[in-house]
């Protein structure tokens, strides 16, 4: 968990819960108590989400980020992030006042985050996670010979167009250009944040490709540095280095995976692959957060798997906007973590209230004076 706080006001405070994916380790052992103070309580539990929900008001609200990407997102985590996935869940993330009404905590404004997953005028970032797909079923072929009761020959000899093939290898061969471009610009090292970033950015949101990360960068502040292409190169940069800075690519492989051949060992390029979809969920997140809005967040909470958490961490400190104030590192295997920083939140959040207000008050009476001013300029 990270508590961070903007030396600017006009930023969000954010809330960040790292989740560990396939996991229910941990956990605290009661969680069926009341709103006893020292009371144990899941991070899902309508009770708490209530708490967090008290602070919000029409001047502060409250955006809550979930890894998860619409309600055919059928993916599942086996952990308490499953949870933010259920049925009676996914009313929040509506935006009609009926889907609201039926949502347990309507009053805070919940996100999608996870573009890996989404279909959304089919996406380039979608693309590459196609091909993260690809590998994985290809891995999994050539272990067992098999996919999903279908033999390796049979596999070899299906038509690619086909709706199984789409389905299970993640490849739509109709999309067969595009795929050719990512992996090309995936194939070397040499300048990869840049051509990565460069790439994503020739996908205009209006294309029939278009890259999501791009259409949030456009509605960035233009005086912070998430409007500035090269900061955005950083957080690229910065999210590779400690991740794949000593992988040796294979010239060949990539060869092989421009034909979709499916017989290839691609296990050596699987990770490079999935940390680079990783990175886009991250920049993503940030880049919607801060973006120019007419009632953006006062603050943001965050749950998504731990090592996302902890690179977007990474990339608001190196903004130089945000400090952290109180943090639960990686390293406490307890789950069961305390929450004392809810007086804090709450204090912040009212002086935010209160600066809000009087910043309306000034500008209410800014256009008075300039309505009366007016007014006496053609009535004199």
């Amino acid at each position: 968990m990270y508590y961070l706080k903007p030396n600017d006001s006009s930023l969000p405070l954010f809330l960040l819960f790292g989740d560990i994916h396939g996991s229910y380790d941990n956990m605290c052992p009661n969680c069926t108590c009341d709103d006893r103070e020292g009371c144990c309580q899941y991070i899902h539990s309508i009770s708490f989400l209530k708490k967090l929900e008290s602070l919000a008001k029409p001047d502060v609200p409250i955006d809550f980020y979930t890894e998860y990407f619409e309600d055919d997102d059928d993916g599942a985590f086996e952990s308490p992030l499953d949870r933010f996935r259920q049925p009676d869940f996914q009313n929040c993330y509506k935006r009609t006042s009926k889907n609201r009404s039926n949502c347990h905590v309507p009053e805070i404004r919940w996100h999608y985050s996870d573009i890996r997953m989404s279909n959304i005028k089919n996406n380039i970032e979608t693309m590459f996670e196609s091909l993260y797909i690809f590998i994985q079923f290809c891995i999994d072929l050539n272990k067992k010979q098999s996919y999903e009761g279908v033999s390796m020959s049979e596999w070899l000899n299906m038509d690619k167009s086909s709706k199984i093939y789409k389905r299970y290898t993640g490849i739509d061969i109709s999309k067969k250009k595009d795929l050719h471009k990512i992996i090309d610009v995936i194939s070397s090292l040499d300048e990869l944040p840049e051509r990565i970033v460069d790439f994503l950015f020739s996908y205009d949101y209006l294309s029939s490709s278009p890259s999501l990360i791009y259409k949030q960068f456009k509605k960035q502040v233009k005086t912070r540095p998430f409007a500035d292409k090269k900061f955005i190169v950083e957080i690229v940069r910065k999210s590779f280095k400690t991740k794949f800075n000593k992988i040796d690519l294979d010239e060949e492989l990539f060869e092989k995976l421009a034909k979709f051949d499916i017989t290839a060992n691609y296990k050596p390029i699987s990770n490079f692959l999935l940390h680079i979809n990783s990175t886009f969920v991250d920049l993503y997140t940030i880049l919607r957060v801060m973006k120019k809005v007419q009632l953006p967040p006062s603050l943001c909470i965050g749950y998504m798997g731990d090592a996302h958490i902890k690179n977007i961490v990474n990339i608001l400190l190196s903004s130089d906007y945000y400090s952290v104030v109180a943090s639960v590192k990686e390293d406490n295997e307890n789950r069961c973590l305390p929450f004392d920083i809810f007086d804090d939140l709450g204090a912040s959040l009212t002086r935010r209230e209160i600066t809000s207000r009087s910043s309306r008050s000034r500008t209410s009476r800014t256009d008075s004076k300039t309505k009366k001013s007016t007014r006496s300029k053609y009535f004199m």
